[in-house]
């Protein structure tokens, strides 16, 4: 006779929890026989690699993308107008022997034998006690801003003048240009004064509509070392890369008239 079964053991068979069951025992994947290759975890590994040098080039190179995205879209460059216009020092460079500027009287006496006259009646700033510049053979070279001079303004306008020195003219004189646009930096030279290497500099630039213009003349001694003269102009003329230096006279005329009415450069006597 079979025994009977009370209610705690109808109880437990009923609500009973089932069995857990290993994902993984031995050669069997949920209870099923799995056959296991020698070489299963040599390919395993290399999919762990090969993940793993994925990762590290979808890291790094988000740098790349972004740089050569950010190069793509850069529209501006530094141009250097003396070295486009192949204009080249005529002598050779003591890097010993720095240029030295000093005022007296409103002449600035160089110690290359040259001196620059500020004519009319200014006020000149001195930017630095010491005067003086390097020559330098050196890729990135900067300007000296050496004087600020301002002239009378029932005179001449409001137009001001700015004069820097240079270890290395030719490398130093350079401008930030934007290729968008109508923008240009343009090295005009002129014939030799003396043995001086000597010409202009416009650098032009349209910011929708807004026209800004800068006249620099330069002067360049025989080891590369040089003066810039520069003014801002208060005209706003339009004018390319393609214009002439005589029909940029003709249109910023009351500048080209300053300069050569208020700066004089010659030999010192």
């Amino acid at each position: 006779m079979a025994k009977k079964k009370n209610f705690d053991d109808e109880y437990n068979q009923l609500f009973s929890k089932p069995a857990r069951r290993k994902l993984f025992n031995g050669n069997t994947f949920l209870g099923r026989i799995i056959n296991r290759q020698p070489g299963d975890r040599r390919i395993k590994t290399s999919w762990v690699i090969i993940v793993f040098l994925f990762a590290i080039i979808l890291y790094f190179g988000r740098f790349y993308f972004y740089g050569w995205m950010q190069g793509s879209n850069d529209k501006s460059q530094d141009v250097l107008p003396l070295k486009v216009a192949d204009v080249r020092q005529n002598g050779a460079i003591d890097l010993s022997k720095p240029l030295v500027a000093t005022l007296d009287n409103h002449v600035f006496k160089f110690n290359r034998g040259y001196q620059l006259a500020i004519l009319g009646d200014s006020e000149i700033e001195l930017n630095s006690k010491e005067l003086s510049v390097l020559p330098t053979k050196d890729e990135f070279v900067y300007d000296k801003n050496a004087a600020n001079i301002t002239f009378n303004k029932n005179e001449v306008g409001e137009v001001d003048g700015e004069l820097s020195i240079s270890g290395n003219l030719i490398k130093s004189e350079s401008d930030y240009v934007d290729n968008s646009k109508t923008d240009f930096s343009k090295a005009y030279p002129q014939k030799d004064i003396d043995g001086i290497k000597q010409g202009y500099i416009i650098n032009y630039s349209d910011d929708k509509g807004s026209i800004f213009t800068t006249i620099k003349q330069y002067y360049i001694f025989s080891d590369g070392t040089g003066i810039t003269i520069i003014i801002d102009s208060n005209d706003e003329k339009e004018i390319s890369d393609q214009t002439s230096l005589k029909d940029i006279k003709d249109k910023y005329s009351k500048d080209f008239n300053f300069l050569a009415k208020h700066f004089k450069l010659e030999k010192q006597t």
